[in-house]
């Protein structure tokens, strides 16, 4: 992964703090190759985040990894250690945005802003809201269910008047 991709994965300064602070007793280790293995990342399933520190503690990192970005655990923790050379890492899970209150909204919202940044080839670090917004005329907010026009349709099906979709949940059983 480049230093470019794993800035992309950052997680913004204050917010990294705030994270630090609640984890800062959990269990860290030295910032090496493979040293993620030695953790226990299986509450980590629905991703998570690389927080990092340097020696003295003052100079803080914090990266997503998993959903709703395309790298993994091993891949982030590899990159972090390699990019940005810190001492100790650990790694948490994202119930801490469900303990904010944004949870599950927020990764689905940063998940929408993700690809509707790709669909307009735009690099989501530059990219505003506000950009998007104009760009596809459509708002990343969260989106609610609608009785009347939600539902399930096969690819056949046309829309039923007056309604437009703005989200799409697939699923393929084997």
């Amino acid at each position: 992964m480049s230093a470019h991709e794993l800035a992309s994965l950052r997680i913004p300064s204050e917010t990294c703090k705030g994270i630090y602070d609640n984890k800062k007793n959990a269990t860290m280790v030295d910032a090496a190759a493979g040293a993620w293995e030695t953790l226990d990342w299986n509450s980590c399933f629905w991703g998570g985040k690389v927080v990092c520190v340097d020696d003295p503690g003052e100079d803080l990192s914090c990266h997503y990894f998993n959903h709703p970005f395309k790298y993994d655990l091993a891949r982030v923790w590899e990159a972090v250690t390699r990019h940005l050379k810190p001492s100790r890492c650990l790694i948490t899970n994202n119930t801490d945005l469900n303990e904010t209150g944004l949870g599950e909204g927020f990764l689905l919202t940063l998940t929408r802003g993700l690809f509707a940044a790709q669909w307009i080839h735009a690099d989501l670090s530059n990219t505003t809201q506000q950009e998007l917004h104009n760009e596809l005329g459509l708002s990343f907010g969260l989106h609610y269910v609608d009785p009347a026009c939600s539902g399930n349709y096969n690819v056949c099906q046309l829309p039923k008047d007056g309604c437009r979709c703005v989200e799409g949940r697939f699923v393929a059983l084997a």
